[in-house]
């Protein structure tokens, strides 16, 4: 049923804030809101009768407050995890002798640069193996606000002092800004290689 067909029209103050469904029954949120309200409102009209509702709402501070328990992954000492290593690292080269010659250069290379002192890949074939760093988990916080947009006064969720965790809202946006360099899985950060790059959210 839409507002047409119920005789009802609604006119919305500051539509920046919230929308409203085509049936005129209910207002929501999908995201495209640029601000927080402390008196957007909506004028309803139904026939010779009309009224007004006003709404408060939260809008997440940005930038988001991100956070790491580690902000630096160091290399841990004689650990190191399975890995698979393409056989041949030239697409160009599959299925040639070729190929299986730059697959053993490469895990000679790899080799050369074990340190177990026996030279002896744990638990497997050689070449199967990487270091393994730390890893950290990811926290991600914001305040909510609100304005008056009579006042200009700015109001604040819990207080101006206290942030909420939004880690679980935002964790599919997640991203690590180089992928060599560390690998992020859900909250949780792990360092590849030594390097410097950063955890981002993406355009949510």
């Amino acid at each position: 049923m839409t507002g047409d067909e119920i005789g009802a029209s609604v006119l919305v103050k500051f539509d920046i804030f919230f929308l409203v469904s085509p049936s005129c029954t209910s207002v929501y949120l999908d995201g495209s809101e640029v601000r927080g309200s402390q008196n957007a409102t909506v004028l309803v009209k139904y026939g010779t009768y009309t009224g007004q509702a006003a709404f408060l709402v939260w809008m997440p501070e940005l930038p988001l407050d991100l956070r790491l328990s580690d902000t630096k992954l160091s290399q841990i000492r004689a650990w190191r995890t399975p890995h698979r290593h393409k056989r041949c690292r030239n697409p160009l080269l599959q299925g040639t002798t070729d190929c299986r010659n730059d697959w053993l250069r490469n895990k000679r290379r790899i080799l050369d640069k074990w340190d177990d002192g026996d030279g002896s890949s744990p638990g497997g074939s050689p070449g199967s193996c990487r270091l393994r760093f730390q890893q950290a988990r990811v926290e991600v916080l914001t305040r909510f606000q609100s304005v008056d947009h009579n006042s200009g006064r700015e109001a604040y969720l819990l207080g101006r002092r206290t942030q909420v965790a939004v880690t679980r809202l935002v964790t599919p946006f997640l991203r690590v800004a180089d992928a060599h360099l560390a690998s992020l899985k859900g909250t949780t950060v792990r360092g590849l290689r030594a390097g410097r790059t950063e955890v981002q959210v993406g355009a949510l």
